[in-house]
């Protein structure tokens, strides 16, 4: 008999729960991914990102007002065997519309704290009221009425807006609001986070010490790999299995390796099948042109190389007495050296000119920050407009301003020595605060921040999720500069509600624009991905937005066995 499939990644951080609820760190929704699904998902191989069903039958019927959604559920899915299903002695039972109310009442639970009820947060209606009201001492009553969410029979769910949100068909891709049954937080109560139930194409089988194991659910509804992608896929042999069932794999197990270079020499040895590169390897691995070099082509190794949908940042607290200064933000955004910057990260930056990535719909090359190049003869003029000819203040001293870190960090100490270098050619004085990372957040929370280094990975793709970084009202979380200006606000309410089309796009662009000129941003760039799969990996194709692509890969066990053979008898 053949071997089992199970495919092998390493982690670089502990995972603290396994909720959906609780999905915001940066590996827990790809974990919950795996587990639980959602009304929607993005196609695995189309680009640029597109919704299509999940766990519903089809994409929803949308009023002509663009206010409520009607959903049909898919007949026939169960959730994976688990105990919680006391009632049928273990037996996963079918899902029902009723599972996603529930599910998203959790995140409205004040009691429970989810990040994820920002994306319901004045969107449905009455869902604000069941949040007010779960806020008190005694238990929350889950069987309160939310005059949004209705479920005429058990496989149709009617959702009402409060106002247009067409962002709403990319939340409802998302680990938070998936699909969730009630009998896991009765069965579970306490311990939940440890037991993730869903209708995924794979169950949590294991979770002791660093391992993380998944094992394919024999329960899963028959999925099928797509048989559409983009230019070059079928060349690139990602169709060859079009229209075969899901998953390929028996199983994948995550082992947890939080130094990278550890995680980088077992991935040499073929113990894991697909791998990002340590920096400090970089230039070993890849060659001066970003290709792969020939030792590592001759491992068997792929590389690909992508525009991630981020923008890295150094943020600027606006309501800082001294940061309010307009020309004082320019001068620092003026100083800042990019090219070093991107020499340290081994080129692996791209130059950014605005807070929207290249790889974003609403994305425009045209617009260009005009205070994103180094410029320090520029960066001198603004200084002295500001105040601080010579980077002095009016005593005579240097003026000092004060850098919070959220971690100790070899990466985050080195890319801070470069900035403190580039002020100082300015005769500014950059001090450092090194937090852990509660207290660091904390800090932001409370707008106590003066300068901190960062970078937003959108949640989904619409330039609504980066241009609220600047909304007003969404200060200090997620609009941590606390920029607020009000021709900017009126643009954004405008324009989150809005399809696409060129009337949103301009809308879009003047919001640009605004931010480029009020720089509460310094822009550092936007990162270029570089990961290696092993050529015994087939259908694995980087997604942004993807938390549930592992039911897409397939293994040829044969030639891992024969590869991890070789590797063995050269060392």
């Amino acid at each position: 008999p053949s071997a089992p499939s199970i495919m092998y990644r390493s982690l670089g951080s502990k995972i603290k729960s396994l909720d959906p609820a609780e999905a915001s760190d940066a590996s827990i929704p790809v974990m919950v991914g795996q587990v639980c699904e959602s009304l929607l998902q993005f196609s695995y191989l189309s680009r640029p990102y597109q919704v299509e069903p999940c766990l519903a039958e089809a994409l929803p019927v949308v009023s002509a007002d663009g206010l409520t959604y009607t959903f049909r559920i898919r007949k026939g899915v169960f959730f994976a065997d688990d105990p919680c299903f006391i009632a049928t002695g273990g037996k996963g039972r079918e899902l029902v519309a009723l599972d996603f109310v529930y599910a998203w009442k959790r995140l409205a639970d004040a009691k429970r704290k989810s990040p994820g009820w920002g994306f319901f947060k004045d969107r449905i209606k009455g869902f604000n009221d069941f949040a007010t009201t779960s806020g008190g001492k005694t238990p929350t009553d889950y069987g309160w009425p939310v005059a949004g969410l209705r479920t005429p029979d058990p496989y149709t769910l009617v959702i009402e807006l409060t106002g247009p949100y067409p962002q709403l068909q990319y939340v409802l891709t998302m680990p938070y609001t998936v699909a969730f049954p009630r009998e896991a937080d009765d069965h579970y109560k306490d311990h939940v986070m440890e037991h993730p139930v869903g209708t995924g194409p794979f169950f949590l089988r294991e979770w002791s010490g660093n391992k993380l194991v998944f094992a394919r659910n024999p329960r899963f509804r028959g999925e099928t790999y797509p048989a559409v992608g983009e230019a070059g896929d079928k060349e690139a042999g990602l169709l060859e299995d079009a229209g075969k069932p899901l998953p390929f794999l028996d199983g994948i197990e995550f082992s947890i390796i939080v130094e990278s270079q550890p995680s980088w020499l077992e991935f040499l040895c073929g113990n894991f099948d697909i791998s990002s590169i340590p920096k400090d390897t970089f230039d070993l691995v890849i060659t001066g042109n970003q290709d792969l070099s020939q030792e590592m082509k001759a491992r068997g190794l792929k590389l690909w190389k992508a525009v991630t949908l981020s923008v890295n940042y150094i943020g600027l607290n606006l309501e800082d007495p001294i940061l309010k200064n307009p020309f004082l933000r320019r001068a620092l955004s003026l100083a800042f050296n990019f090219s070093a910057r991107q020499k340290y990260m081994n080129n692996r930056l791209l130059r950014a000119y605005g807070p929207l990535p290249p790889i974003l719909a609403g994305y425009n090359p045209a617009l260009r920050s005009p205070y994103a190049d180094l410029d320090l003869a520029r960066a001198r003029e603004f200084l002295a407009r500001a105040g601080y000819p010579e980077g002095r203040t009016p005593n005579g001293k240097p003026l000092t301003l004060t850098y919070e870190a959220g971690d100790t960090s070899t990466s985050t100490r080195q890319t801070l020595e470069l900035f403190t270098h580039d002020l100082k050619r300015l005769g500014i004085d950059l001090e450092a605060n090194f937090n852990t990372w509660p207290a660091y957040r904390r800090k932001l929370f409370a707008r106590q921040c003066q300068i901190w280094g960062s970078n937003w990975l959108g949640d989904y793709p619409d330039a609504e999720n980066f241009l609220m970084l600047f909304y007003g009202p969404k200060a200090p979380n997620p609009n941590y500069t606390c920029h607020d200006d009000p021709r900017y606000n009126a643009l954004f309410e405008k324009m989150r509600g809005m399809p696409d089309g060129p009337e949103r796009q301009g809308i879009i662009d003047e919001m640009v624009g605004i931010v480029n000129e009020a720089c509460p941003w310094i822009y550092t760039g936007y990162n270029l991905s570089f990961v290696l799969q092993y050529d015994w990996v087939r259908n694995y194709k980087p997604h942004d937005v993807g938390y549930n692509t592992y039911k897409y890969y397939r293994l040829d066990t044969a030639r891992r066995a024969g590869q991890q053979a070789r590797f063995r008898e050269r060392n």
